[in-house]
């Protein structure tokens, strides 16, 4: 009975691994200039995951080694072939022709061509864009906040100045101002985490791996709130921290459960 080779088959399988992940990819760059970009990155990242699960069962490399020559050497040679026209027919080691030939042979280039790698790689990184767009998309408020807050206290180490009586000058920091930070930032969180638990449940239908995409997220907007509250406790006094009603991480936590009952949620300002 003949058989075939079954690197034969694994370089079918690479190159039919490696336009399905170009495939999802396209198509979820089409989707995101029709939808939210949230809905864009799901796609994809549920996709790559049913890939990676359906390819783990094969007992095959999705990796092929192509070799290839290399022609920057001959071009450089043939450049310098040109420049030394009067040498062309000269005798003795200095003859172009011979330069030309000692130099210019191109190289051999070997690339590895791994699919299985690239579904990683591209699971990966579509993964990091939709924890970072998320977590932008909790935080403005408060990041734009501790960026101020940053700046200020960078000048006023500079220029040696009290950093506590610095910050409580700026119009930004008044008690009230920082108070409406919190109201926004809670408001986002109330309204845009149900709309996030929707899509993740519509797209990913598994509990487990949407609490694992979502952690980073949660964690992110937490040290938000966590470094609010320090800048609070260490620069304001009671009578400010009570105006600005920094939530506790309890309540941020909770507000940003994935599946708690909103009927049961804790109101904050």
């Amino acid at each position: 009975m003949f058989h075939l080779q079954k690197s034969i088959f694994e370089g079918i399988a690479q190159e039919a691994l490696s336009e399905c992940v170009k495939s999802l990819c396209s198509a979820s760059g089409t989707m995101a200039s029709k939808k939210p970009s949230v809905d864009a990155q799901l796609f994809l990242i549920k996709h790559l995951l049913i890939l990676r699960e359906q390819i783990a069962a094969f007992d095959v490399e999705f990796a092929v080694t192509e070799f290839s020559l290399d022609w920057t050497k001959t071009t450089a040679a043939m450049y310098e072939l040109l420049k030394k026209k009067s040498r062309l027919f000269s005798f003795g080691s200095n003859n172009a022709f011979l330069e030309f030939f000692l130099e210019g042979v191109p190289g051999l280039l070997q690339t590895q061509m791994d699919s299985k790698k690239e579904v990683d790689v591209q699971l990966k990184a579509v993964c990091e864009r939709f924890i970072s767009d998320m977590t932008s998309g909790l935080t403005v408020p408060l990041k734009d906040f501790l960026a101020k807050c940053d700046v200020i206290f960078q000048l006023a180490e500079k220029d040696r100045l009290d950093p506590a009586s610095t910050l409580l000058q700026q119009p930004f920091a008044k008690a009230d101002e920082v108070h409406q930070v919190v109201v926004q930032g809670n408001k986002l969180i109330k309204t845009k985490v149900p709309a996030l638990r929707q899509s993740l449940a519509l797209y990913l239908a598994n509990e487990e791996t949407e609490h694992i995409l979502f952690r980073p997220v949660k964690a992110s907007v937490l040290q938000a709130y966590e470094a609010l509250e320090r800048i609070a406790v260490r620069y304001y006094s009671t009578s400010d921290q009570f105006i600005i009603s920094t939530p506790t991480q309890d309540q941020v936590s909770l507000m940003l459960a994935l599946t708690q009952d909103q009927d049961h949620t804790q109101e904050l300002p």
